[in-house]
């Protein structure tokens, strides 16, 4: 419940293209963030989306996938295939980062599966 109301905090920190985020001299930074807009599904009820990230002074990091944390979003930098129904629905994806002073810091981008007739 706590990482649905993170999520729902930063949404409306936008869903910019990612880049630079930075409050000063050593504070956290998220300096990229790729997630993309649409992904056209096969004939599994599931696909595979790539998200990647990196951020700089950071305490902490985790994505935030539909209000859950993502396992293993630990690392300062990650790529990885993240599994998503294809359900036609546009997917929230966040990322949160705290910095060493608490200080959160997010961006929250959105990605719409979308499954071919046939």
């Amino acid at each position: 419940m706590g990482a649905l109301a993170i999520a729902l905090a930063l949404s409306s920190c936008g869903s910019s293209a990612g880049g630079n985020a930075s409050t000063g001299s050593g504070a956290a930074a998220i300096v990229s963030f790729v997630v993309p807009k649409v992904v056209a599904c096969g004939p599994a009820p599931n696909t595979q989306v790539v998200v990647s990230y990196a951020v700089d002074s950071a305490r902490n990091q985790h994505v935030v996938v539909d209000g859950r944390v993502q396992k293993g979003t630990e690392a300062a930098s990650r790529s990885f295939a993240l599994p998503l129904p294809c359900d036609n629905r546009k997917h929230t994806i966040a990322l949160v980062v705290e910095g060493a002073r608490g200080h959160l810091l997010g961006r929250v981008k959105y990605v719409t599966t979308i499954r071919k007739a046939g």
